[in-house]
């Protein structure tokens, strides 16, 4: 089957997992690229594969680096979703099997703490990044 898209293992398991018990209405909206209707999200996290990933270290091993931004109305709910993007895949993803194609997740690691960042948007939305290292047991 080769190598699953962590990108978007990682954006649908947090898709579940950031959202369960949460309304509707205050959902958490998780996505592999800024949407062009941001500005109208109340809670955004955006999961990206960084160029620089190790790739596959032996055959069925494979590592990729995650870049994810967590945006919201406020420094504080950004910075927030953002530690809640970090318990999430610190605590839980670990030891997750991706129904689809059966990958497996040994590890994460936190390569760089959530913190601000800038970016270009002239909005009052506030950005907070932080960048993940997955290892994945890839089925043959």
């Amino acid at each position: 089957m080769g190598y699953p898209l962590l990108h978007i293992m990682a954006r649908n398991w947090l898709r579940t997992d950031l959202n369960m018990g949460i309304p509707a209405k205050s959902r958490i909206r998780v996505e592999n690229k800024l949407p062009s209707n941001s500005q109208y999200t109340y809670r955004l996290v955006v999961v990206q594969t960084a160029v620089s990933s190790p790739g596959d270290t032996t055959l069925t091993l494979d590592v990729v680096d995650l870049n994810i931004d967590c945006y919201a109305g406020t420094d504080e709910m950004a910075a927030g979703l953002a530690e809640m993007v970090r318990s999430a895949l610190r605590l839980r993803f670990v030891r997750h099997i991706d129904p689809v194609s059966g990958a497996f997740i040994k590890s994460v690691e936190t390569l760089a703490r959530p913190a601000w960042a800038p970016w270009d948007d002239a909005s009052a939305i506030e950005r907070w990044t932080a960048a993940y290292r997955l290892t994945v047991h890839a089925t043959p």
